[in-house]
């Protein structure tokens, strides 16, 4: 978070979900064929089948905050008067 002496802040909120984690399972299989008949006839085959298990996720206010940053001026390129 960015902090300057006229009350402006930037960055992300403390408060907030700063990271997001999800397990998720996946079974997949396909198969396709191709049948050939009598006259030219051709026929294409597809069968597949799909299981996918998504639990719930799992959000962390504790992970992704950088750090806080206090400038001595309203610039970015002021010096820092104080870091956490």
């Amino acid at each position: 978070m960015l902090s300057f002496p006229n009350g402006v802040m930037g960055g992300a909120n403390g408060s907030a979900p700063q990271a997001t984690e999800q397990t998720k399972w996946q079974l997949r299989d396909d198969v396709s064929w191709t049948i050939r008949g009598l006259g030219g006839l051709e026929h294409n085959m597809k069968v597949g089948a799909n299981w996918l298990h998504e639990p719930h996720l799992f959000i962390s206010t504790e992970s992704g905050l950088g750090g806080f940053f206090t400038f001595t001026a309203n610039d970015l390129n002021a010096p820092c008067s104080r870091f956490r």
